[in-house]
Formats: C-alpha cells, sequence, structure tokens
C-alpha cells in the first residue's frame, strides 16, 4: 500500500512538474518613468479583488509594478510612458468583473532618475533579502522523501 501511494504521488508530481508560479514568466525590460496614483473603490476582500487588479495590470505591457493596497483603496502603479498609458491602466481596472471597481486618479507624477526605479535596479536590493518559496513538485519530493524513511 506504501508503494503504491507512493508510486501515485510520483507520478502526479512528475505531471505538476511544469506548474510552478515562476515558470514562463518573463522579465520585463522597460524602464518605468511614470507614476500612477489611483482610487479604487468597490473592492471587497484583500485577495480577491486587490490581488486580482495586481495580477492583472502587471500583466499590461509597460507596467513594471503594481501595488494595490485593500485597506486604503489605493493602487499605485509604475509604468513606461512610451508603451502605455494612465487611460488604458484605468480602463482595464473599471473593465474588471463587469465595472465592479470604480477608479479615480489621485496623482500622475514622472519619474525624475527612472534608471534608479528599473527592473535591474530592484533586482539588486531583492537579492539582500532571501526569497522563500514554494513550489508544488517541490513539496511532493519532500513529502515523498518523509515517507520513503
Amino acid at each position: 500500500m506504501k508503494k503504491a501511494l507512493v508510486g501515485v504521488i510520483f507520478i502526479f508530481s512528475l505531471l505538476m512538474l511544469g506548474c510552478s508560479a515562476e515558470a514562463g514568466q518573463e522579465t520585463s525590460t522597460f524602464v518605468a518613468d511614470t507614476q500612477l496614483s489611483l482610487k479604487v473603490d468597490g473592492m471587497v476582500c484583500a485577495v480577491g479583488c486587490a490581488k486580482y487588479i495586481e495580477k492583472q495590470v502587471a500583466k499590461m505591457d509597460g507596467v513594471t509594478s503594481c501595488v494595490v493596497n485593500y485597506e486604503e483603496g489605493t493602487a499605485n502603479i509604475e509604468f513606461s510612458g512610451e508603451v502605455t498609458n494612465k487611460d488604458e491602466i484605468v480602463s482595464s481596472i473599471t473593465d474588471i468583473n463587469e465595472g465592479q471597481y470604480q477608479v479615480e486618479v489621485v496623482e500622475l507624477n514622472t519619474i525624475e532618475n527612472p534608471g534608479l526605479t528599473s527592473p535591474e535596479a530592484r533586482t539588486s536590493a531583492k537579492e539582500k533579502s532571501p526569497k522563500v518559496s514554494f513550489h508544488f513538485p517541490e513539496l511532493i519530493t519532500y513529502f515523498i522523501s518523509r515517507i520513503v524513511r
């Protein structure tokens, strides 16, 4: 029975091997030259609404960062003005869930020194803090090793 369970878990983990969250993601080479602060009304939760908005906006071409704060009802976005603009970003948020979210532009600023907020500059800051991540295949491997002992 134990061998059968290990075999099933092993096969399942092989099938899921390519399903990690970071697999296939491309890093953007855009340099953010504009900061946009928005007031977002209509969010009802931090995970379903705020994180979903973050993911949808972050997928847009030219957007280098998007942080949505559910408690404050705000979104702070950095993007390349050469690739996208505030109207496209606002439109993408208001189109989510058939117009559930109402968006108001609070502030639009040009970044004076865009090289400092580029993804390359942020990488050096991120390297200083350790990144902890758990992917499903790694968890399966861990549990299989615990069972086999």
